[in-house]
């Protein structure tokens, strides 16, 4: 898959594989030592994201249903929470300087293209499993908050 910022006609990257279950969605990038240039994750359904046991640092892009950056979180650092999107659909977990060289900012379009050049290859419906995302991120949230 391609991840392609529209508003500054770059790409983004063009290895993105998609996290579209509780359990690849918890995983994640875990199980890796790097993210290479042009690869990416996108995480569908979801609005919050954890880098805990993570061995690299990435940069994060939360968007809504249209497409729009809500977010973005560059150079997210092992080890952490992120802040919880309400408004987020979907994160995109890219290589560390991947925002500062794109210039990709909030309120940037991103259009995500299938192999097949479709642009609406997943549906942003899946409410029951973007619930469980939140109770999710509520839960390690610390009870201060």
């Amino acid at each position: 898959m391609k991840i392609i910022n529209l508003t500054r006609n770059t790409l983004l990257a063009d290895e993105a594989r998609i996290g579209n279950t509780f359990f690849m969605r918890l995983i994640g990038l875990l199980n890796r030592n790097s993210l290479r240039k042009g690869e990416a994750l996108i995480l569908t359904p979801s609005n919050c994201i954890h880098s805990f046991f993570m061995r690299f640092t990435i940069d994060v892009i939360f968007l809504d249903k249209t497409g729009k950056i809500i977010k973005t979180l560059p150079s997210f650092k092992p080890f952490r929470l992120s802040p919880l999107y309400l408004h987020s659909n979907l994160v995109i977990e890219l290589p560390e300087n991947t925002l500062k060289l794109s210039q990709t900012q909030p309120g940037d379009i991103i259009k995500i293209l299938s192999l097949n050049g479709d642009s609406d290859y997943f549906r942003f419906s899946s409410v029951s499993l973007w619930a469980v995302g939140i109770t999710f991120c509520q839960a390690l949230l610390p009870a201060s908050l």
